[in-house]
């Protein structure tokens, strides 16, 4: 076992810290066959942990003025690395393993702030994911220049609502930046109709639909959802393969 000096000066790392509390962790100090082994949980995700184990083996460490020193070799593993998810690597001595648990922390509390995001981004590839299937129904094959024709005229006027709902709901430069990622994704939309087949195309224009969807301020005019985007369609580009 580590200790109780080391173990005092992990708890005393870990109550420094900003973002946890020593009472957010469990902490397990033992021996085994492998040699000392302290192991810090994260009681509320209990996925997240750091285990060290304090072996035989002596590795040489840089110490200050430039110094080498000696020191017992301990073997951390921690979830989440600082880099991928998990992560094996040996620090020296009680210094380095202090360092270590610190760095765990820092990668830890990053983790927790970032996992809503993912969470989101999960959801979004899911949404984009159905979308796409939806898109499926249509024939792999190209808009006919008449098709084409139409289909330009129908953006236009969509774009235009949009733009004037934007107008009337924002101001100042959210308005400009609104306006201009409305006006960059029709003229891609635009371009995308001579070159996309009609299940690409609609597979690309779903895709900026869940987007400006996703704008509370635009639901009024996108109501209706992918039977808005749908209609915008003509009924020749809609036949069978």
């Amino acid at each position: 076992m580590l200790r109780a000096h080391t173990v005092r000066r992990v708890i005393k790392k870990i109550g420094e810290h900003q973002y946890f509390s020593v009472d957010d962790f469990e902490l397990l100090n033992i021996d085994s066959e492998e040699g000392s082994v302290l192991q810090l949980t994260y009681r509320f995700c209990r996925k997240f942990h750091f285990r060290a184990i304090v072996t035989d083996r002596m590795i040489t460490v840089r110490a200050a003025l430039g110094l080498e020193n000696s020191e017992r070799a301990v073997d951390c593993y921690a979830v989440p690395g600082s880099l991928e998810h998990e992560a094996t690597f040996t620090v020296g001595g009680a210094n380095g393993l202090l360092e270590a648990i610190s760095g765990w922390l820092k990668n830890l509390q990053e983790e927790l702030v970032a996992e809503p995001v993912n969470r989101q981004l999960n959801r979004h590839r899911e949404e984009i994911e159905s979308l796409l299937q939806q898109a499926e129904s249509l024939p792999d094959e190209y808009f006919t220049r008449a098709e084409a024709e139409e289909l330009r005229q129908r953006l236009e006027e969509l774009e235009a609502q949009l733009i004037v709902n934007i107008e009337q709901s924002t101001s100042g430069g959210e308005q400009q930046t609104k306006i201009q990622e409305i006006e960059r994704d029709f003229m891609q939309l635009q371009s995308q109709v001579e070159t996309l087949s009609k299940r690409g195309w609609f597979g690309s224009l779903l895709i900026r639909f869940a987007k400006w969807s996703s704008d509370p301020e635009n639901a009024k005019v996108l109501k209706g959802g992918v039977n808005v985007a749908k209609a915008l369609l003509p009924p020749d580009a809609v036949g069978t393969e």
